[in-house]
């Protein structure tokens, strides 16, 4: 092979290399296809997403970034799988904040939260096929214990929700219905005895209330609508 042969051949191995590297190319459609980088600005220094598309569509992971103090910091990956992808929220200081699962952007399935800056539990839900809060939903302490557990249907508060202090005793039991107070309700000390009790109706209080100290009524008020009626000490 002669000289010149060599150096077309050179810049045809060249000219290919480019094209298979090359980012932010559009495909014969017009679809963004091949790896592709976005930016926060013009000046093209502070990333704002890298990843793949095939023909439109993201491809594997993908990363976004956020700006702090004018630089850019990953503050969530998701991978893309078919119809839905796996996601990690992240603080700038490149902890965990939150992960789960979502389909377009609706969070999907199982949820957790993190304490930020730290590994600590803070929250975990779950959602159902349409981005909407359904089942069982917890509330973490720092400490780890759990602070609150709640039930949801539709997005909406429903059945039994129970508070606890930092060291596991309950200090609280309510009940829901369409994301309104509804039912009997017990609120306790903080060493588990119990402090008053009532129904709620519509959000208001209704009925008798009454109220404990050392295990024995003490005090009892009645109300109508939330208004109070009658109180006897």
């Amino acid at each position: 092979m002669n000289r010149f042969s060599l150096f077309f051949l050179g810049i045809f191995l060249c000219f290919s290399s480019f094209s298979q590297n090359a980012i932010n190319q559009f495909d014969s459609n017009g679809k963004k296809n091949g790896p592709w980088k976005g930016y926060h600005d013009s000046t093209k220094k502070n990333l704002k997403y890298e990843g793949v598309f095939s023909h439109g569509k993201e491809k594997g992971e993908f990363t976004f970034y956020k700006l702090k103090d004018n630089k850019s910091y990953v503050a969530c990956k998701r991978i893309f799988n078919g119809s839905f992808s796996d996601v990690i929220f992240y603080t700038p200081k490149g902890k965990e904040l939150s992960k789960g699962r979502m389909r377009a952007n609706h969070r999907i399935g199982k949820w957790v939260y993190f304490y930020e800056g730290t590994d600590n539990l803070m929250l975990e839900e779950n959602y159902d096929k349409k981005g909407l809060l359904n089942g069982k939903s917890t509330k973490y302490f720092r400490n780890g214990e759990i602070a609150e557990t709640s039930n949801y249907l539709n997005d909406l508060l429903e059945g039994e929700q129970s508070n606890f202090n930092e060291k596991g005793k309950v200090v609280g039991v309510r009940f829901f219905k369409n994301n309104v107070l509804n039912g009997p309700a017990q609120f306790y000390y903080n060493d588990g005895v119990l402090l008053k009790e009532g129904t709620y109706n519509d959000d208001m209080k209704y009925g008798v209330w009454k109220y404990y100290e050392k295990g024995k009524v003490v005090k009892t008020e009645e109300y109508n609508k939330g208004r109070l009626v009658k109180s006897k000490n």
